[in-house]
């Protein structure tokens, strides 16, 4: 489980604005800065452990306009019931001019309405906090957690306002600023079953998910334990749920996760002899949506080219965020293990 290096700290500001045509242009500009705040650390070079992940099977279907309505409508309704939600992400950002991946990791706190904590852990701790229309940001400073000045501070608190509507479902009510294209996507991944009884108790499946090319990543999904997201560079990162790591089993399971780990980088590649006669293989069908949104104004489109969202097709949770911009740079915003309906302390979302 992540830990939090500082806890918040303290003073009250805040700035609500009234959104103009130019303050959201500027807004728009700036959300890819804002999407990946305090995002200062190097993970190494790109240097890929596995090819670039094929979709071959990758089925992609256009909505027409009026199933485009419903979904949306849907999405609304289901999202719209969420109270409270609890995510960990991992941030990356793609430059083609350099050979490094700028990369972070945090947690995201969310309760209805209007409160957003956006918290990065590694490897920087440092807070984004959003209440009522007001907007605060923390870093850590000689070990405490300390209020700092922004002068985008107005800026980030639109964002974030924007971000809480997008949690909520509510993306119809962003269609002044965005054209919107939804497609559906249904493929065909491995789901690596034990073929042991002993490993069956303490791991359910795998299901191997070779993500977009522009990802460079790819996914395990590993019932009940979590998810593992396997990077580029062929290091791992874990995404376990709290209630398993409280394992009874605890090093047995920690050595089943080693070698799925060892693993991971031939499955993802389609080298699934590995797997044998540890797993038996078997086909599952993955579907998810990509919301694709388009700045409808020209002063927006030259600084990004779009925001696509990926969202899981049963609950509609988004997976993924993607920000293109014209340049061919790219940020990344990978979530895993969405929790929803928890209670949330009151502190996380305070001001001051």
């Amino acid at each position: 489980m992540l830990r939090r290096p500082c806890d918040t700290g303290d003073d009250n500001s805040g700035l609500i604005v009234a959104v103009n045509r130019n303050t959201t242009t500027r807004m728009l500009r700036e959300t890819a800065l804002v999407a990946c705040i305090l995002l200062s650390t190097v993970s190494g070079q790109r240097s890929l452990c596995a090819t670039e992940p094929s979709n071959d099977n990758d089925t992609p279907s256009l909505l027409s306009a009026d199933k485009t309505s419903r979904f949306l409508h849907d999405v609304a309704d289901k999202l719209g019931s969420i109270r409270t939600l609890r995510a960990e992400f991992l941030q990356q950002r793609h430059m083609t001019a350099f050979v490094h991946t700028l990369t972070a990791r945090g947690v995201c706190h969310f309760r209805s309405p209007s409160n957003l904590r956006w918290e990065l852990l590694e490897p920087y701790p440092s807070a984004l906090v959003y209440s009522g229309g007001q907007v605060a940001k923390f870093a850590c400073i000689d070990g405490k957690s300390r209020r700092i000045d922004s002068p985008d501070e107005a800026l980030m608190g639109e964002v974030l306002r924007l971000i809480t509507l997008w949690m909520t479902g509510q993306f119809q009510s962003t269609e002044h600023i965005f054209d919107m294209t939804v497609h559906r996507h249904t493929r065909t991944v491995p789901r690596l079953v034990p073929s042991s009884s002993d490993v069956r108790r303490l791991i359910h499946s795998v299901d191997v998910i070779s993500d977009l090319p522009s990802s460079g990543t790819g996914r395990l999904l590993i019932p009940p334990y979590g998810s593992l997201l396997i990077h580029e560079d062929c290091t791992v990162t874990h995404f376990p749920h709290v209630s398993a790591r409280r394992h009874a089993d605890a090093k047995e399971l920690d050595k089943i996760l080693e070698t799925i780990s060892a693993q991971a980088p031939l499955w993802l590649k389609g080298t699934l002899t590995a797997a044998t006669p540890t797993f038996t293989v078997e086909a599952s069908a993955y579907s998810h949506y990509a919301l694709s949104l388009s700045p409808r104004d020209p002063a927006m489109r030259r600084f990004i080219t779009s925001i696509t969202l990926t969202m899981d097709a049963d609950s509609y949770h988004i997976r993924r965020v993607t920000i293109h911009e014209p340049r061919g740079d790219t940020i990344v915003i990978t979530f895993m293990n969405p929790t929803t309906g928890i209670a949330l302390n009151d502190s996380l979302f305070t001001l001051d």
